[in-house]
């Protein structure tokens, strides 16, 4: 950790937001937006991608490529597995065929 700050962030990061933890790391390849909320001692691996609004909480560990959309909380202690697909798209448009085609 630097002498600045109280959280890491990798040189290959890319972090606009200053709402971070203490003891939290942000490594290579990823990038924060502006307005993103990271608690304490939390692990943001490389290449994730941190849309602005989104509100993380303390201890929580983020594996590598998850990308993470305004709208989406993550509680306390939570663990996303590398290549998570999180969405925030309360009604998709895509639609399922009520009846299953017969050949």
């Amino acid at each position: 950790m630097n002498n600045e700050k109280k959280f890491f962030v990798h040189p290959n990061a890319i972090v606009e937001t200053e709402n971070i933890g203490e003891e939290t790391r942000v490594w290579a390849f990823s990038h924060l937006m502006k307005d993103v909320q990271v608690g304490k001692r939390c692990n943001i691996g490389e290449g994730c991608f941190i849309e602005s609004g989104v509100v993380i909480g303390d201890d929580v560990v983020i594996k590598n490529n998850i990308s993470i959309w305004v709208g989406v909380k993550i509680e306390d202690g939570a663990f996303l597995g590398p290549n998570v697909v999180l969405t925030n798209e309360l009604e998709p448009r895509a639609t399922f065929p009520k009846e299953v085609a017969t050949i």
